[in-house]
């Protein structure tokens, strides 16, 4: 199978690479909101709390229920 939403609840993201290799295979992406992370992935990631684990669940739902709505 292929990968379909790439989650990254890491505390610290310098650049993010794995964010951004995802975004530009079109695969969304749910991330702790890092400076590097809010930088390198923009207005195209989706960004929650690394500590709110429902929050995770809702964006991990989203994502794999509507992923029209992430392509990019």
């Amino acid at each position: 199978g292929r990968t379909r939403v790439l989650l990254m609840p890491s505390s610290y993201e310098s650049w993010g690479r794995a964010g951004c290799e995802a975004l530009a295979s079109g695969i969304p992406v749910g991330a702790h909101p890092t400076p590097g992370l809010c930088e390198s992935l923009g207005e195209a990631g989706v960004f929650v709390d690394r500590n709110d684990l429902d929050g995770y669940e809702a964006v991990l739902r989203k994502l794999l229920e509507d992923p029209a709505e992430y392509r990019l």
